[in-house]
């Protein structure tokens, strides 16, 4: 096992490949409100082998598509908000709509996020 990245962050790991995150959902290792835990530790707290963690997501780091894959944590907070609002509040106003019929929330975030802050596109024109 690589002592290396086992001290890392989970959220920090997730921010040098985005699609590491898949990797985490697999073994229920929150990424998210717990990406302050080193990988040691959310393994521990997950109940999962650090060596089985470490190989799914060295596996996931040979078969994905790096070149796909952007480094978010440099880029320019207005090209990470056009990338937000285009991928995925896009994503979301085109399907919270059909899934509103079958889950209350879905229709109460659909209302939230049909509103005017949701349908802006591009921050492009509101920079200066």
């Amino acid at each position: 096992m690589s002592s290396e990245i086992v001290a890392k962050s989970v959220g920090e790991l997730v921010v040098e490949k985005p699609s590491r995150s898949r990797v985490f959902e697999g073994f229920k290792i929150d990424y998210c409100c717990g990406g302050k835990r080193k990988l040691g530790d959310a393994c521990v707290r997950a109940g999962v082998s650090p060596d089985d963690v470490v190989a799914a997501i060295a596996e996931s780091d040979r078969n994905g598509n790096s070149e796909a894959e952007h480094d978010w944590s440099n880029a320019p907070l207005g090209e990470l908000i056009d990338h937000i609002l285009n991928a995925h509040h896009a994503y979301l106003r085109r399907e919270l709509p059909r899934l509103s019929p079958f889950d209350p929330t879905a229709r109460n975030e659909g209302n939230v996020l049909g509103g005017s802050w949701m349908n802006q596109t591009s921050t492009t024109s509101a920079r200066p």
